[in-house]
C-alpha cells in the first residue's frame, strides 16, 4: 500500500451530497491542523423526527464521517447536502415532504441538531412546531397523538409540541397525515443572544437634561432574564415571566442582565456613572432564552405575546436566529405582532457580517426597527448582519448604534465587578429600544409606525456607510427628541425586473410630516447612492420631483423620487442600490434622513430543463437538479420530482449544470416499486446568454458496467462530480444502494475554465443469492430484504401458499419446513406474517405485494426474524400458476455476505463527453490486492466494514470521503482478499465491531499500481493511539504553545500502527495533569480523550494520566481491552516562542504472537515484544529502561486488577521481550503492564486491562 496525505473524512453513507465550498474554507483547517489538534474526538448520535438515528463522528481533525441506521441496524435510503459546516441528512421518505414544504429542512441538520443541544446525550425529545396556512389556519392545529402539547401561539397560527425520540416514527407517521392540508411542521429552532460612553454617544444625557427618561413607558426585554439583586436594576422590573421550562428568572447567562441595564439601569452600582439610555423607564422581563444563552422559537413567541399583553410600549430583541427569507415561524409571528399591536419591535440585525444578505430572522421583518452596530468612530463592525433581506429585495437595517465594547451590568456582579463589556448587534438594540422609550414617554399618542419613522429620520448618517450597512445611520437622540419634521423611515422604492427597457422608470412619493406647530421648509439633497459594487451609481438614476419643500404645520408634504433602471450602468453594479435624501431646515435647525433603496435585477435569461426518465417521466425517489454561477458561485437546487420540465430565471453569465435522475422500474410509475436505475446528467461550462432550453434524457444515457475475474454484484454504488474554478469548488454525489441495478452518465465535455471529473466507485462481494425453480432451473428472480437472515444451507424447499401470512393460512398450508409464499399489503402487515411464519416454523417467506415493481420494505427491529425474499407481482403469479398445477420445489445458490470469500472496489472516472456505454473489465492482477487478516477476542465474532471513497480535487478543498453503500457484515476470523482499482481514487477502509462501538480506520490509502499487499484488523493489544492530521500527517497527541498545553489523543488502535478508532458512544474515561507529583487540572469527562490546560512558565516535571472505560455491556464482540490506562512523564517549560513544541509523549508499541482470536500458547515464557516510540514531531531515540507486569483473571475494569506480578524483560537489540507465564491465565486473560523511558528521561506507563487471552 501507499499512502496519501489524509483529508478530512467528512463521510455520508448511502447519501446524494452536495457541498459548495471556497478554497479559502479548506485552507482554513489546514493551517489549523500544524498543531494537529484544533479540537476533541466526539461521538453524537441525533434520532431524527423519522425515527432514523444518525451518528456523527467527529475526528480531532475535525474531519466527519456520518451513518445513519434504524433500531440500530444502518440503512442506505437518504440523501444529505452539506451547506458550509451544516450536515444535513435526509431520509429518503422524508425528500418528497420537504419538496412540498410540508417538513422543515432543518430537522435534518445533523451538526446544527447538535449544535442547539437536541442530539441523543442533551435532549430525549424533538421540539416542533406546527403552523397552519391559508383554510388549515381556520381549524385547531393538529398535533400528533404520540407527542406531548405545548403551548398554542396564535400570533403564529402555531402550536409547539414535542416528539419522544422513542415514539419519534409514530409521531412522523401521523405527521404524514397532515402532508397538503396547508399545515407545516417546524423544528422548534433555538435563537441565540446576537456602557457609560456609548450612551453619551448617542446622546441620552441630553435628554435626561430634558427632563426625558422613558418614565411612563415599559420596555419588554425578552432575553435570558435578569439579575434581580444587581443594583443597576432594582425596583425596575415590574413583571417578569420565564418560559424556558425552568422556574427561576434569575440570568445565569449574562447577556440578559447586560441588555436590561443598557435599556434603563440605574447606575446604582457606579454613583450613577454607568446608567442605561432610558433610566426612567419600567422593565418587564421575558426569559425566553435558557442559561446558554439559546431559545427556542416556541419560547420567544411566547414571549412576543406576553409582553404585548403586559402593555410594552417598546420590546427589545437582542437575539436572532439564521438567516432566512423571513417565511420562518418567529419572522412571521413577529411581523404580525409588530404590525397589529401597539408595541415597537427593536431587533437585532445579527452578528453574521460581514458578508451581504445576512439580516437574520426576526430582525429581516419589514415592520421591525432593525438595528445594526457600529464601532466608537461611528464605522459599522464587521459583524454586523448587512442587508438585503435574503431572498428579496428588502433593504435592511433600518438604522445603527453603538455595539462594540459597551459596558453594562454584570450578572452576579458587585462592587468593583459590577459591569462587563459585551459587542455584538445585541448591545446596538437596547440603545435603540431606550430611545424609543424616552420618544414614546415624550409623545405617549404616537404610533409604533411613527416612533420607528421618528428614530429613523433623526440618526446621523456616518460617511463612507451604505444604507444596507446602517440603515439611515447612527442612532442620534437628542435630534429624535427635538425634531418635530419626520420622514417616512427606510423606503423601498421599487424591484426592477430585467429587462431594462428605456424610459423603465418608477416614481414614488416621499412624504414628510410635521408634528410642529409651525411651518417648516426644507432643502432636499439626495446623498450618494451606491450599487451592489459599492461605487456611486449614475448622477441621473435617481431624481427629486423638487430640492426645496415646505410642510404645513401638523400636516404632510411629498415629493416624488424617480429612479431609473436603464441607465448605463456595469454589470457589478446591478442588484441592491441604496441612498440617502437629506431633509435640511433652512434655519439651520432640522436635518431629517430618509434611506431609499431598490433593486435592478442584473441581465437575466431562463434556463428551461426538460427532465425525463428511463420510462418516459419525470423523475421521481431522489432525483436532483443543481445549478452553480461559475461567476458569482450563486447556488440553487431543486428536486424535479415528477417534473418534466422546470424553467428557471437567472443572471446572464457561466453556469454548471449537474443532476442525477432517478427512474423506477419497467412497468412502474412514479414512485412505485424500487429505483432500478439513477443517471448523472452534467454540463461543466455552459454559457446562458440568452432564453435556452435543455433536455435531459435517461434515455439517452451511457450504462456503465464493471466486473472483475471472479463473480460478483454490488452492494454499494458511489457517484460523484467535482467541478472547481478560481477558489471554488463544486461537488455533488449520491450513494446507492444495492437495489439500484443499473448506472448511467452523460457528461457533456470538459471545462473551459479550471477543472471537472466525474467518478464512479463499486463495492462489489460475492453473489448472495440465485433462486430456481428446481427441476427445471428455471430462475425465479428474488431479493433478500434488508437484513434478511440468509436461507439455510440445505439450499432447497418445498414452496406452499399461505395466503396473507395468518397463522390460520400458514397452519392449512404445512408451513413447517417450508418456503411460504405470502401476499401482504404494508410493512406492518409483512412483519407480522414473517414473524407468524416463523412461529410455524417456516424455512423462509416468499413476498409479494400487488403493486408494481420490486417491494423490499424493511422491517423494523433489526430486519426479518426468519429469512425473506421479495418477488415482483409477475413472479408471484408465475409461481401461483406452478403451485396450482403440482408441487414446486424452489432451490437456492449464492455466497451470504458475512461469508463473501473476497470483495473489489472499482473505480471509474471521466473528465469529457462520454460518447458511448462503458463496459469495464478488470483481471485481478490488473488490480491492487490486500490480503486482509481479520482477528476477533476470543471467539467468533460478526464485524461490519465499510469503505469511503474521495477523488484528489476534494483534498485541496478540504471535502471529505464519502461511505459506498452501507457497511456490509463480515463473519470472522478470517483472511480474504481485497481488490482495488489502481489509480488516484483515495480509499479510506472503515470497521465497526458493533454497531455502537466507534468506527475503526486505516485513513487514507490510494494504490497507485497493481501489487499485493497486507493488513491485520482488531489485533490485539487495543489502546490509545496516533490520528491523521487534515493535510495527511500523522497528528501529534499532545502540544504547548505558551501556558496553554493541548491534548488530544485517539482513544484507540489495534496492533496496526495505521489504524486509528475514535470514541464509542458509550466510552468513558478522565484526564488528568500531575505538576512536580500533585495533581494540578483535570479534563472534561464527557472528551476523555482531549483537554487545554494552562500551567504555568516554569519548568516542571508533569505526569499525564488518560484513563479510559469501554462498557462490557454493549459489543458482544469486544471481549478484550475494556479499559486501559497510560501516564505519560515528561518535563515541560514555557516555549520560547509562540509556535507549537511538540511534548516528548512515548507511546508503547507491543508485538505479540496470538492467534486469529488473539489468544497466546499457556506457555510459561511466553516473550512480549516491547519498544517505543515518540508521539509525532518527538524523536524519542531508544528504549533505555523497560518493566512488565501480569495479572490473571477475568477483570472489565482497572479498580478490578489488584494482584500484580512482576515478569522478567530483557534487552533484544533495540526492542525489549518481557517474559510472561501464561499458564495461570488458562482459559481467561492477561492483563498487562508496562513502564518504558527512552534516552530523553521521559517515559511512560501503560496498563491494559484483557491485553489477550489464553485458550
Amino acid at each position: 500500500m501507499i499512502r496519501i496525505p489524509r483529508v478530512a473524512a467528512v463521510g455520508v453513507a448511502a447519501a446524494l451530497t452536495t457541498a459548495l465550498l471556497p478554497l479559502t474554507a479548506a485552507a482554513a483547517p489546514e493551517a489549523a491542523a500544524g498543531p494537529g489538534l484544533p479540537g476533541p474526538a466526539r461521538v453524537d448520535a441525533v434520532t431524527l423526527i423519522t425515527g432514523d438515528r444518525a451518528v456523527l463522528r467527529t475526528a480531532p481533525d475535525g474531519s466527519r464521517t456520518t451513518t445513519l441506521d434504524r433500531d440500530g441496524v444502518p440503512t442506505s435510503d437518504y440523501l444529505t447536502r452539506q451547506h458550509g459546516d451544516d450536515l444535513y441528512v435526509i431520509p429518503a421518505e422524508a425528500v418528497p415532504l420537504i419538496g412540498r414544504g410540508f417538513l422543515d429542512e432543518e430537522l435534518f441538520n445533523v451538526t446544527g441538531l447538535v449544535a442547539q443541544g437536541y442530539d441523543d446525550a442533551a435532549s430525549e425529545s424533538i421540539p416542533l412546531l406546527t403552523v397552519a396556512t391559508g383554510a388549515a389556519a381556520r381549524r385547531a392545529v393538529p398535533v400528533p397523538p404520540a407527542a406531548t402539547r405545548g403551548r398554542a401561539l396564535p400570533s403564529a397560527a402555531a402550536v409547539a409540541f414535542t416528539a419522544p425520540k422513542e415514539k419519534a416514527a409514530a409521531v412522523f407517521d401521523e405527521l404524514t397525515d397532515e402532508a397538503g392540508s396547508g399545515v407545516r411542521v417546524w423544528l422548534d429552532r433555538k435563537v441565540s443572544a446576537t456602557l457609560d460612553r456609548s450612551v453619551a454617544a448617542v446622546g441620552a444625557p441630553t435628554a435626561w437634561a430634558a427632563g426625558l427618561d422613558g418614565s411612563g413607558t415599559k420596555v419588554a426585554v425578552l432575553d435570558s432574564g435578569y439579575d434581580p439583586g444587581h443594583p443597576d436594576l432594582a425596583g425596575k422590573v415590574v413583571a417578569a415571566q420565564n418560559f424556558t421550562g425552568t422556574w427561576k428568572i434569575d440570568d445565569r447567562h449574562g447577556h440578559g442582565t447586560h441588555v436590561a441595564s443598557t435599556v434603563a439601569g440605574t447606575g446604582a452600582a457606579s454613583a450613577g456613572k454607568h446608567q442605561g439610555v432610558a433610566p426612567g423607564t419600567e422593565l418587564l422581563i421575558g426569559k425566553v432564552l435558557d442559561d446558554s444563552g439559546a431559545g427556542q422559537t416556541s419560547w420567544i413567541i411566547a414571549g412576543m405575546e406576553w409582553a404585548v399583553a403586559q402593555g410594552a410600549d417598546v420590546v427589545n430583541m437582542s437575539l436572532g436566529g439564521a438567516t432566512t427569507d423571513c417565511t420562518d415561524p418567529l419572522a412571521q409571528a413577529t411581523e404580525r405582532l409588530a404590525s397589529t399591536t401597539g408595541a415597537l419591535f427593536v431587533v437585532a440585525a445579527g452578528n453574521d457580517g460581514p458578508r451581504r444578505a445576512t439580516v437574520g430572522s426576526p430582525g429581516c421583518a419589514p415592520s421591525v426597527l432593525t438595528v445594526g452596530a457600529v464601532d466608537d468612530a461611528g464605522a459599522t463592525a464587521g459583524f454586523s448582519s448587512r442587508g438585503p433581506v435574503a431572498g428579496g429585495p428588502r433593504a435592511k437595517p433600518d438604522l445603527a448604534a453603538p455595539g462594540v465594547d459597551i459596558l453594562a451590568a454584570r450578572a452576579g456582579g458587585r462592587g468593583d465587578d459590577a459591569y462587563v463589556a459585551m459587542s455584538g448587534t445585541s448591545m446596538a438594540t437596547p440603545h435603540v429600544a431606550g430611545a424609543a422609550a424616552i420618544l414614546a414617554g415624550q409623545h405617549p399618542d404616537w404610533t409604533p409606525a411613527r416612533l420607528k419613522a421618528a428614530l429613523v429620520s433623526a440618526a446621523h448618517p456616518r460617511q463612507p456607510s451604505r444604507v444596507q450597512e446602517q440603515g439611515a445611520g447612527m442612532l442620534d437622540i437628542p435630534r429624535t427628541t427635538t425634531q418635530r419634521l419626520l420622514g417616512p423611515g427606510l423606503v423601498d422604492l421599487a424591484a426592477f425586473g430585467w429587462p431594462h427597457e428605456r424610459g423603465e422608470t418608477a416614481t414614488r412619493e416621499i412624504t414628510w410630516t410635521n408634528t410642529g406647530d409651525a411651518p417648516v421648509t426644507v432643502e432636499l439633497t439626495l446623498d450618494t447612492v451606491t450599487g451592489e459594487d459599492g461605487r456611486p451609481a449614475p448622477d441621473d438614476m435617481v431624481t427629486l420631483g423638487a430640492t426645496r419643500l415646505t410642510v404645513p404645520a401638523g400636516g404632510t408634504a411629498s415629493v416624488p423620487v424617480t429612479v431609473d433602471s436603464a441607465v448605463k450602468l456595469p454589470l457589478e453594479a446591478y442588484g441592491s442600490f441604496g441612498g440617502r435624501i437629506i431633509a435640511r431646515d433652512t434655519t439651520g435647525g432640522q436635518e431629517v434622513v430618509t434611506p431609499i433603496a431598490f433593486w435592478v435585477e442584473p441581465k437575466t435569461v431562463t434556463l428551461t430543463l426538460r427532465t425525463t426518465d428511463r420510462r418516459g417521466e419525470g423523475p421521481t425517489f431522489g432525483s436532483t437538479v443543481e445549478v452553480t454561477g461559475l461567476d458569482d458561485a450563486g447556488f440553487q437546487r431543486y428536486y424535479p420530482l415528477g417534473i418534466v420540465e422546470k424553467t428557471l430565471r437567472l443572471r446572464a453569465g457561466r453556469y454548471a449544470l449537474s443532476g442525477f435522475l432517478f427512474s423506477g422500474e419497467p412497468g412502474t410509475t412514479g414512485n412505485q416499486g424500487v429505483p432500478a436505475s439513477v443517471a448523472y446528467f452534467g454540463d461543466p461550462e455552459i454559457l446562458l446568454d440568452r432564453d435556452t432550453v435543455i433536455d435531459w434524457d435517461a434515455r439517452t444515457a451511457h450504462r456503465i458496467r464493471v466486473e472483475g475475474d471472479r463473480p460478483t454484484e454490488h452492494q454499494g454504488v458511489r457517484l460523484d462530480y467535482g467541478r472547481w474554478w478560481d477558489r471554488w469548488l463544486v461537488t455533488g454525489g449520491v450513494s446507492l444502494s444495492k437495489y439500484v441495478d443499473e448506472v448511467y452518465a452523460a457528461p457533456t465535455g470538459k471545462a473551459k475554465t479550471g477543472g471537472f471529473e466525474f467518478s464512479a466507485a463499486w463495492r462489489s462481494l460475492a453473489p448472495e443469492l440465485s433462486v430456481t425453480v428446481a427441476g427445471d432451473d428455471s430462475p425465479v428472480p428474488a431479493e433478500y430484504l434488508p437484513l434478511s437472515p440468509d436461507l439455510p444451507d440445505s439450499h432447497a424447499a418445498d414452496l406452499v401458499d399461505a395466503g396473507a401470512g395468518s397463522a390460520a393460512e400458514l397452519t392449512a398450508a404445512g408451513a413447517a419446513g417450508k418456503l411460504v409464499l405470502v401476499n401482504t399489503t404494508s410493512a406492518t402487515t409483512a412483519r407480522s406474517a414473517v414473524t407468524a411464519a416463523k412461529a410455524a416454523g417456516a424455512t423462509g417467506v416468499v413476498l409479494a405485494h400487488d403493486a408494481p415493481g420490486r417491494w423490499l420494505p424493511q422491517l423494523t427491529g433489526g430486519g426479518p426474524v426468519l429469512p425473506t425474499v421479495s418477488v415482483t407481482p409477475a413472479v408471484e403469479q408465475r409461481l401461483r400458476e406452478r403451485l396450482a398445477a403440482g408441487p414446486v420445489r424452489l432451490g437456492w445458490a449464492g455466497i451470504p455476505l458475512a461469508r463473501s470469500p473476497y470483495v473489489y472496489h472499482f473505480g471509474f472516472t471521466a473528465d469529457d463527453r462520454l460518447d458511448g456505454d462503458r463496459h469495464l473489465k478488470y483481471h485481478d492482477q490488473q488490480l491492487a490486492r490486500v490480503d486482509a487478516d481479520w482477528y476477533t477476542q476470543g471467539q467468533p465474532a460478526r464485524y461490519h466494514d465499510t469503505v469511503f471513497v474521495q477523488r484528489p480535487y476534494g483534498v485541496r478543498f478540504g471535502i471529505g470521503a464519502y461511505q459506498i453503500g452501507i457497511p456490509t457484515p463480515l463473519d470472522a476470523p478470517v483472511t480474504r482478499p481485497e481488490f482495488y482499482t489502481p489509480d488516484a481514487t483515495i480509499w479510506w477502509h472503515g470497521a465497526y465491531s458493533g454497531v455502537y462501538n466507534s468506527m475503526d480506520s486505516n485513513g487514507p490509502v490510494t494504490y497507485a499500481a497493481a501489487g499485493t499487499g497486507s493488513e491485520t484488523w482488531y489485533r490485539q493489544p487495543a489502546r490509545p493511539g496516533v490520528g491523521w492530521s487534515t493535510g495527511g500527517d500523522r497528528a501529534p497527541i499532545a502540544v504547548r504553545q505558551g501556558r496553554t498545553m493541548t491534548v488530544s489523543v485517539p482513544l484507540w488502535r489495534d496492533a496496526d500502527p495505521d489504524h486509528v478508532g475514535q470514541a464509542a458512544i458509550y466510552d468513558s474515561g478522565r484526564m488528568e495533569l500531575y505538576r512536580n507529583g500533585e495533581l494540578y487540572a483535570r479534563g472534561r469527562n464527557d472528551q476523555p480523550g482531549y483537554a487545554q490546560l494552562t500551567v504555568p512558565d516554569d519548568e516542571a516535571a508533569y505526569r499525564l494520566r488518560l484513563s479510559v472505560q469501554r462498557s462490557p455491556n454493549v459489543d458482544p464482540a469486544w471481549r478484550m481491552s475494556f479499559a486501559t490506562e497510560t501516564n505519560w512523564r515528561f518535563r515541560s517549560t514555557r516555549p520560547t516562542d509562540q509556535s507549537y513544541a511538540r511534548l516528548p509523549l512515548l507511546l508503547p508499541e507491543y508485538d505479540l504472537a496470538l492467534n486469529r482470536t488473539n489468544q497466546a500458547p499457556a506457555e510459561t515464557a511466553y516473550p512480549v515484544r516491547l519498544t517505543g516510540t515518540g508521539q509525532p514531531g518527538y524523536d524519542a531515540g531508544r528504549v533505555v529502561a523497560a518493566r512488565a507486569w501480569v495479572s490473571y483473571g477475568d477483570p472489565v475494569q482497572l479498580a478490578h486488577v489488584t494482584d500484580w506480578v512482576e515478569v522478567p524483560v530483557v534487552r533484544d537489540g533495540d526492542d525489549w521481550v518481557a517474559r510472561v507465564d501464561n499458564t495461570p491465565a488458562a482459559g481467561r486473560y492477561v492483563s498487562l503492564k508496562v513502564d518504558l523511558t527512552d534516552e530523553h528521561g521521559n517515559g511512560v506507563e501503560q496498563t491494559i486491562v484483557r491485553a489477550y487471552g489464553v485458550p
